[in-house]
Order: structure tokens, then C-alpha cells, then sequence
């Protein structure tokens, strides 16, 4: 986000070089950042910069036509479970290409599989906290969210609409960007405290502070037990456990939660290699199960793998070294 604030800076200042550069290092942070610098292009476009316009629209084009052509299907070949868009875009066709086709041909699609209802809500949640601020000097920065906005409308997960999750992040830029333009381009310089208190008290709201009372106090109790079952994991094990202790045993070449009913431990074992389970079926954690987690624990003790049961719950299961 750092980097994508002081694109948008370079592109204010018209610097060409560090605009190229900065396009690159944000296009090789994640695969999705390409619809905001897309964006990008078309606000320079709206601003009448053509050569920035140009090249945000060329490199971010580009990089998605490598993504697609060359480095998508080795990877979803081998890990069909990454293809995100077979679940959430599968209605509009099975690649960039036929997606854009089909919308361009069967538009009428939209109306019986886009969220419409959820669409209104998630327009006024990325909206009502800067919206105070918002002037019509701010519209050319808030073109630059169209196209993440519209691939989250078209999707049907309801988690990219969700703000809790991490796929309109990059619109907190645009929008304090926007903001921005609005305060500069009003009249009086007085700074508003009522839409500022405003602002504060949605960003806050969007932090959900309540899961501080609730959800993370919960697991207090789990915390020695999860360090001492941690220090008996080798560093190189590969690794089934639950979705909050993901994030503790990462720097390893497999760490994952277990979510598919379908997949029993030998199937874990020999497609993904694991060796290790740290499950607590009374918290199984997201996208996962207690009836799935005692049955992959059961099957554990069944072949012979040796398992640790801790007072809390977790429960540390490791194969015999072969």
C-alpha cells in the first residue's frame, strides 16, 4: 500500500522513470494489483497523460497475459485447487478470455448471478467513510477503483465484498487519495471535526474491535500449548493444521489447513506430503470441520503415528520417520 500511494505520487509529479518502476514493483507483489494499475491508467487517461496512461495500461496488460499464458497453467496444473476463478467467475466461462467474451455476448448472465443486493452493500461500506470528503475534483482518483470494484461485483464469492478480507485494500488508497483532492479543491480550508470523527469512527468500526472481547481472548489458553507442540515440529515437516496457527508455522515448503471432507490422511500424505497434524477439533478454525479434524486425528493413531493430547484440546500427531 506504501508503494502504491507513492505511484499515485509519481504520477501526480509526471516522473516517467519512477512511475515505470514503481508499475513493475507493484505488479510483482501480488497477480490482482493489476486491476489497480489498470485503473491507474484510466485516471491518467481521464487526466489526459498519455504517456503514463500508456504505460500503466501496457505493463498491467502485459502482466496479465503473462500471468495467463505462461505462468497460470504449469501451477494449475499441478494445484487445480488455486484456480479461484473456476469457483468464483465459472458462470462467465473458464479463462480471462472466454470471461471477457461471454460479457461481452451474454450480458443478461449478470442479472441471475451477480449479488445485486450485496453489490448496493458493498458500494456503500467502500464508500460511507470518505464520502464527506468527496468532491468533484476527486472523481479522476476514484476512477482508478473501477475496475477491482467491478471484478469483485462479478465474482460469486461473497468474500470479495467482504472488507474483512484483503481484496479491496488497495481502495483505502484510492479513496484517502480522493479525499485528498476534495480537501485541496475546497473553498474553505477549515478542517470539518464532525466528518473526521465520522471517518475515525468507520475505520475503527472496519477493525472490528469487538473480536478483542471475543474470538482472540478465546484463544488465550491455547497460546503455551501451541509454543510447546511448535517446538516439536521439525522446521522442514510438512505440516495439516488449523487456519490461526497457519501463520505461526509458515517458512516451510507445505503448511495448510484442512478443509475438503474428501481428503483423508493418505491422501494428505501422499499429495501433499504432510507429516505432521496440529489440530484442535474443538476450534477447528475456518473452512474447517471438528468431525473432519477427529477423523484425520483418528486415522493418525490408526497407523501408528505418534499423538500428543494437550489439556487445551490441540492435539499434536507426527509420522514415524521412515
Amino acid at each position: 500500500m506504501p508503494l502504491l500511494a507513492w505511484l499515485i505520487l509519481a504520477g501526480r509529479r509526471g516522473q516517467v522513470l519512477l512511475w515505470s518502476l514503481l508499475l513493475v514493483l507493484v505488479l510483482g507483489w501480488r497477480d490482482g494489483l493489476a486491476l489497480v494499475t489498470l485503473g491507474l491508467a484510466l485516471e491518467q487517461l481521464v487526466r489526459r497523460r498519455w504517456q503514463l496512461a500508456g504505460l500503466a495500461a501496457g505493463l498491467s496488460l502485459g502482466w496479465l497475459w503473462l500471468l495467463v499464458a505462461w505462468i497460470q497453467p504449469p501451477l494449475l496444473a499441478r494445484y487445480p485447487g488455486l484456480n479461484a476463478g473456476a469457483s468464483r467467475y465459472g458462470y462467465l466461462g473458464d479463462s480471462l478470455p472466454e470471461i471477457i467474451r461471454t460479457l461481452l455476448r451474454e450480458p443478461w448472465r449478470l442479472l441471475h448471478h451477480v449479488d445485486w443486493g450485496g453489490a448496493v452493500v458493498y458500494l456503500l461500506l467502500i464508500s460511507v467513510p470518505l464520502l464527506p470528503f468527496w468532491r468533484r475534483a476527486s472523481l479522476p482518483a476514484l476512477v482508478a477503483g473501477v475496475p477491482l470494484i467491478l471484478v469483485n461485483l462479478l465474482s460469486e464469492s461473497g468474500a470479495q465484498r467482504s472488507l474483512v478480507h484483503h481484496y479491496s485494500l488497495p481502495l483505502a488508497v484510492i479513496g484517502v487519495v480522493a479525499a485528498i483532492d476534495g480537501l485541496a479543491s475546497a473553498k474553505d480550508n477549515r478542517m470539518s471535526w464532525r466528518r473526521l470523527a465520522w471517518a475515525a469512527a468507520c475505520w475503527v468500526a472496519l477493525a472490528k474491535p469487538w473480536f478483542f472481547t471475543g474470538p482472540y481472548l478465546d484463544r488465550l489458553g491455547l497460546t503455551a500449548d501451541s509454543r510447546v507442540a511448535m517446538q516439536r515440529i521439525a522446521s522442514d515437516a510438512a505440516v495439516a493444521t488449523t487456519s490461526y496457527l497457519v501463520p505461526h508455522l509458515s517458512h516451510r515448503s507445505m503448511v495448510m489447513f484442512p478443509s475438503d471432507p474428501a481428503l483423508g490422511l493418505h491422501a494428505l500424505e501422499k499429495e501433499r506430503g504432510i507429516s505432521v497434524l496440529l489440530l484442535h477439533p474443538g476450534e477447528p478454525g475456518w473452512a474447517s470441520q471438528t468431525t473432519l479434524q477427529e477423523r484425520l486425528l483418528q486415522e493418525a493413531r490408526d497407523q501408528g503415528w505418534t499423538c500428543d493430547r494437550f489439556n487445551s484440546g490441540l492435539t499434536l500427531c507426527q509420522r514415524a520417520p521412515d
